[in-house]
């Protein structure tokens, strides 16, 4: 009996014999004029009965890679198989027998991150080996993919289905904990209960075959495991089982006073309003604050179920949550609580003194903003500036407070009063504000493109006494790239270098000076800091491939082709680290971009190929890929599937579903295509392209109105951009009849 894969590979053999003799054996310059035949003697070409279909192109080019790999494998080359192998299995998935193949020879070469990755994909497709299931179960818990790790641990159960009524050994509970603990991280909490309590029932019978060791070893911390059980239940609506596991759980060794909030919390969701508030005044009686502010927010949500009146729930909470304040007045949580009471109802004094004793005591990001949020209102600018400052001294930015400050930086008003109270606490001659109270005003002034301020303000807050001039240098430079201020920031970086402030490295410098650079245009001193970077820390992948970004921005594609050559060559044999094989995939997509630029669209989607034959499930390289095949019409039943999977991975990503609404244009399948396009172009982050090509969908479905106006806010989209390459194509559109 000839094997299947035999059998593949003898087609591929023939299909390859075929191409061979339809060809002359002898060559054509040693044919005489008398020996060629003429037109008249040479057969009529066949042609085929039934055209082949791209799905036979692809098993035909799978077979040729496959034999391709076969001979490399025979003379020693097993990477070069390797990467045969992988490629002809993604061109003809219904091949198995390839598939198994690869996760065998790429452990030979020790790639077991590569080798891990097959071997997941050939237990799905042949998913028959329990155990194998299980350790490749775990083996994706560690890649944090959990949803695919709980579908091995199913299909291990449905290769190996337990016995009914056969009680759970220590293997087969186990799993069940896993795949319960799995469901809860992805939210599933009524399949995730339903494995516990398998576990619960094993754990509790006494004709279990579990020693008490192994017990032991399935409840590990029991006060946790006891925890973790009771949230499930409690939120797989399953009441009295979660009532007793946080009983447990106190037993165990847990914190005792959060027993009496958790059973309040069983009782407000049965509902059970009159006991979840008995429950809840035994927690506060104990004057605790380890549940933080969920059990004074429960109190609240509480009265206001009770209570038809908000106005009235809202007070009643209020006056409850003061009077236990009043009591118990250290307590940050129950501060916080009452101060966003007060805020609610427009007491803001009240809030600000209760907020401002939250940041005294345990400092949270509500505390900040609700306090920006209160000044701005107010016009408190010096009492706003404060805030920031101590802000800015503990963690060096601004970024906890944007949304709060958004609405000042847009205000040009309030701006420039929140900026000359700043002038006037920092020139006090008596008691100048502190360096970070400077610098949080020249922060702001930044958000509000107020530069000529904002170098003021670090000026200011550089001369202070007690300034750290390496840190605000860094601090006003990193600020002023990323609000896009390139020039200002290369300034602020040349100056850290001149003058010696670096804080996180000359490294570190010199790749945020070469990027800012680049920003400008100053491509030759752009690219003399990013070498020099690379030089300093050779070990750091960034700075290496910061070179590369350098040349690419400048559109010097040819040295930036030997950049990130150079990049790949470093890192690409480095199979027993994970960061250099990502490093190694971001080259390859770089060069991807820079051959299409180039013009070489063969080599473009190699590059691309290259990355899914290592990282098959690749969202990115396979929406790249994708895109590339269906923008010339090509490969559009694999473009759509590696398109598909992209989306699948990443649902928000406004690039993929623009490629998939493409893709189902070029297949004609022009409604899909504009439900796609539509999501895409509601997006903010919709541009020229995604525009146009929604356009282009809703032309198709003859709304003609429509489709005009998506061309005229493409081509104001590309206007602003400056691709002016893609702008022509659009005004035709918009000419025509």
């Amino acid at each position: 009996m000839v094997h299947r894969r035999q059998l593949w590979l003898c087609a591929a053999c023939l299909a390859a014999f075929a191409a061979i003799v339809a060809v002359p054996c002898v060559p054509a310059a040693a044919q005489s004029a008398s020996d060629a035949p003429r037109e008249s003697e040479l057969p009529a070409p066949l042609v085929p009965k039934t055209p082949r279909t791209e799905a036979d192109e692809d098993r035909l080019h799978a077979a040729a890679l496959y034999a391709h790999g076969r001979l490399l494998q025979g003379r020693g080359d097993l990477a070069g198989a390797l990467a045969r192998y992988q490629r002809a299995w993604r061109y003809d998935p219904t091949q198995l027998s390839v598939l198994r193949e690869i996760a065998p020879l790429a452990f030979e070469l020790k790639r077991s991150d590569e080798a891990g990755r097959y071997a997941v994909l050939a237990a799905e497709f042949e998913p028959t080996d329990a155990v194998l299931l299980r350790r490749l179960a775990q083996y994706l818990t560690e890649q944090r993919d959990w949803k695919r790790a709980l579908s091995l641990y199913e299909k291990s159960l449905a290769a190996d289905p337990p016995t009914p009524g056969e009680p759970l050994d220590l293997a087969a509970a186990t799993v069940q904990f896993e795949m319960g603990r799995l469901y809860f991280l992805i939210d599933d909490f009524v399949r995730s209960a339903a494995c516990f309590a398998r576990v619960r029932e094993a754990l509790a019978d006494p004709a279990s075959p579990l020693s008490a060791e192994s017990k032991d070893v399935l409840l590990g911390k029991p006060a946790q495991t006891y925890g973790l059980w009771g949230e499930t239940f409690l939120a797989a609506q399953r009441y009295d089982e979660a009532a007793a596991l946080f009983a447990q759980q106190a037993a165990a060794g847990g914190d005792k006073s959060a027993l009496a909030h958790n059973l309040a919390r069983v009782a407000a969701a049965r509902p059970d309003r009159e006991t979840a508030l008995a429950r809840l005044d035994e927690y506060f009686a104990a004057k605790t604050d380890t549940a933080g502010t969920e059990p004074y927010e429960l109190l609240v949500k509480l009265l206001a179920d009770k209570h038809a009146d908000k106005a009235e729930a809202a007070r009643l909470a209020t006056e409850r949550l003061a009077a236990l304040h009043q009591a118990d007045a250290d307590n940050a949580p129950l501060a916080q609580v009452l101060a966003g009471q007060y805020f609610a109802a427009g007491k803001l004094a009240e809030a600000t003194r209760l907020y401002a004793a939250v940041l005294a005591a345990r400092p949270t990001g509500e505390a900040y903003r609700r306090l920006i949020e209160i000044h701005r209102r107010r016009m408190e600018y010096a009492e706003l500036l404060a805030v920031a400052g101590r802000l800015v001294k503990e963690v060096g930015s601004l970024t906890a407070v944007e949304s709060a400050l958004q609405p000042l930086v847009a205000d040009r008003a309030a701006l420039e009063a929140l900026l000359a109270a700043a002038r006037r606490q920092v020139q006090d001659p008596q008691n100048p504000a502190p360096a970070e109270v400077a610098q949080a005003a020249g922060l702001i002034a930044i958000a509000g493109q107020n530069n000529d301020a904002a170098d003021e303000f670090f000026a200011v807050a550089l001369a202070a006494k007690d300034s750290q001039p390496a840190k605000l240098l860094e601090a006003w430079g990193l600020a002023l790239l990323q609000a896009n201020q390139h020039e200002r920031a290369a300034r602020v970086f040349r100056r850290m270098l001149e003058e010696n402030q670096l804080p996180s490295g000359e490294a570190s410098v010199q790749f945020y000076l070469a990027g800012a650079l680049a920003m400008i245009g100053k491509t030759d001193e752009a690219l003399a800091c990013a070498e020099r970077a690379a030089e300093l820390d050779p070990e750091n992948p960034r700075f290496g491939a910061r070179i590369g970004f350098v040349l690419a921005h400048a559109r010097r594609w040819d040295a930036a082709r030997r950049a990130e050559l150079a990049l790949l060559k470093r890192y690409d044999s480095r199979h027993d680290n994970a960061q250099a094989r990502r490093i190694a995939a971001e080259a390859r997509r770089a060069l991807s971009n820079i051959d299409l630029a180039r013009g070489d669209f063969p080599s473009a989607v190699e590059w691309l190929e290259q990355i899914l034959d290592e990282f098959p499930d690749d969202p990115g390289a396979g929406n790249d890929l994708g895109y590339l095949w269906a923008e010339r019409g090509q490969h559009l039943a694999r473009s759509l599937a590696l398109i598909q999977r992209a989306v699948a991975a990443e649902p928000e990503n406004v690039a993929y579903r623009d490629s998939l609404g493409w893709v189902l244009f070029q297949l004609g399948r022009h409604a899909e295509a504009e439900r796609e396009l539509a999501q895409a172009a509601s997006s903010a982050d919709a541009d020229g392209v995604i525009l146009d090509h929604w356009g282009d969908a809703l032309a198709k479905l003859g709304r003609s109105a429509e489709a005009r106006a998506a061309w005229e806010r493409a081509a104001a989209a590309i206007k602003g951009s400056g691709d002016a390459a893609k702008l022509p194509a659009i005004q035709r559109k918009l000419k025509a009849p």
